[in-house]
């Protein structure tokens, strides 16, 4: 099985990633149904499965949050 090599994503400190399943599946102890949308709040460093999207945006400070 071959598949590309993606950048993981570094979160900064008070900013969050909106992260969307595009199928269900299991992340670790999460179940993830298609649809399900939730936010990655830094700081950290995600790396998302190719079966999740990234929102557009980032948000900061908490601000606008979906």
């Amino acid at each position: 099985m071959h598949t590309k090599v993606s950048p993981l994503r570094v979160v900064a400190a008070n900013t969050a990633l909106r992260l969307k399943a595009l199928l269900d599946y299991e992340d670790g102890a999460e179940k993830r149904t298609a649809g399900d949308e939730w936010l990655f709040e830094g700081p950290g460093t995600v790396q998302y499965a190719t079966l999740c999207s990234c929102g557009v945006g980032v948000w900061r400070n908490h601000e606008n949050l979906p």
